[in-house]
């Protein structure tokens, strides 16, 4: 009688299947935590919401109400010499105290609390070829002020503290 070999009777039983890298780790990732990107996801959301609340909640400083004016001005004089000079038309620009207008463009602008405007005259006409000269607005807050100029032939926009 011959006797089989240990290693051929094992070479009936079923095979167990090869585990692939991701298989024989999955048990080792599948933890009850969160992960560092969805931790870093949230904290920065937590970060935009206190500002944005933050700069919601605090006034805005008298220097800064003075600056948007400004640039607001200094934005809607220069559009209304573009259209001026792309119509071939004088347009007006009427001041008066806390607000002004531009007349024939239909731009009315009502400026922040406390911020007043003057000018040399009240009424401003710029002109596609031309300004007459030298013009002076100063937009001021009580405590600080800007004086806008407009160049009599160039038509430059300049912005300078007193």
């Amino acid at each position: 009688m011959m006797t089989t070999p240990t290693f051929a009777r094992t070479k009936n039983r079923p095979r167990e299947p090869q585990r692939t890298h991701a298989r024989r780790y999955a048990c080792q990732t599948n933890s009850a935590g969160f992960s560092l990107f969805e931790t870093l996801v949230v904290l920065a959301l937590i970060a935009i919401t206190a500002t944005l609340a933050a700069s919601a909640a605090s006034p805005r400083s008298s220097s800064a109400r003075l600056h948007s004016a400004v640039a607001q001005l200094v934005a809607d004089l220069k559009e209304t010499r573009m259209r001026a000079m792309l119509t071939g038309a004088a347009m007006e620009i009427q001041i008066d105290g806390d607000r002004y207008m531009v007349a024939t463009a239909d731009i009315e602008r009502t400026l922040p609390k406390r911020i007043t405007i003057e000018s040399t005259t009240e009424t401003i006409i710029i002109d596609p070829h031309n300004i007459a000269g030298q013009l002076e607005i100063s937009v001021s807050d009580g405590e600080a002020s800007a004086i806008v100029e407009i160049a009599a032939l160039t038509g430059e926009i300049r912005v300078r503290a007193p």
